[in-house]
């Protein structure tokens, strides 16, 4: 391969001797690493350049920026990955529930343009989802994944900043002495262990669930 043909090759394109013509996309450095996407191939080794570049171009075409499109990269991401199992559950569960999520013209919030997402757009989605305690969660989620992405591509900025999330009501009703046992009285025994642990030590789930033997020495 000459160097002019080389240089004639569409960005991120490259050339592999005796398996063919691919794109690789740049996803810029995350922790010092560089970050490549998986290859897509194009061609033949010996397909014609005029080939190549329409392949390439309809490629582009399919890529536009799009909410399901962005939390694929941060899903991908180095970010997300050095997160507790936990919180990488909870953001797998909210990223669900706010991609399936039916706007008012009938589209899914996965397949909305990130260029057409205002202030607006946020406000409505917390305005209208029926779960208000949730939708604060996906929203919040969808900030997180958009500033990870905003400061590695060319998208719009963030459009979650200063949106006032709904308002959260606690809890005021304490569970009752009866109602406790009764839950006790058709939980299985490994439940009951965990509700028993979580009463008396005043423990969360995930404290309860992250016990271990030594821990009672």
């Amino acid at each position: 391969m000459s160097q002019r043909s080389s240089r004639s090759l569409p960005p991120q394109v490259r050339r592999e001797k005796g398996r063919g013509v691919f794109f690789r996309e740049y996803y810029g450095r995350v922790n010092g690493k560089i970050q490549w996407g998986n290859r897509v191939w194009l061609a033949d080794y010996d397909a014609p350049m005029s080939v190549i570049w329409q392949r390439w171009e309809n490629l582009q075409a399919k890529k536009v920026h799009t909410v399901g499109w962005m939390l694929d990269l941060y899903y991908k991401s180095d970010a997300y990955k050095a997160l507790a199992s936990r919180t990488q559950s909870d953001y797998d569960s909210l990223g669900r529930l706010l991609s399936s999520a039916a706007m008012l013209d009938g589209k899914l919030f996965s397949d909305l343009l990130l260029s057409s997402i205002t202030k607006r757009t946020i406000r409505k989605y917390l305005d209208l989802y029926p779960a208000k305690s949730s939708a604060n969660r996906q929203i919040s989620f969808l900030k997180t994944a958009w500033n990870w992405t905003e400061e590695r591509y060319d998208i719009p900025t963030n459009p979650c900043l200063g949106v006032k999330m709904n308002s959260e009501q606690p809890r005021s009703r304490y569970v009752t002495h009866e109602e406790f046992n009764e839950a006790l009285s058709i939980a299985p025994e490994w439940l009951c262990i965990a509700m028993e642990l979580s009463y008396w030590c005043r423990a969360r789930r995930g404290e309860v669930l992250s016990m271990r033997r030594s821990d009672a020495s």
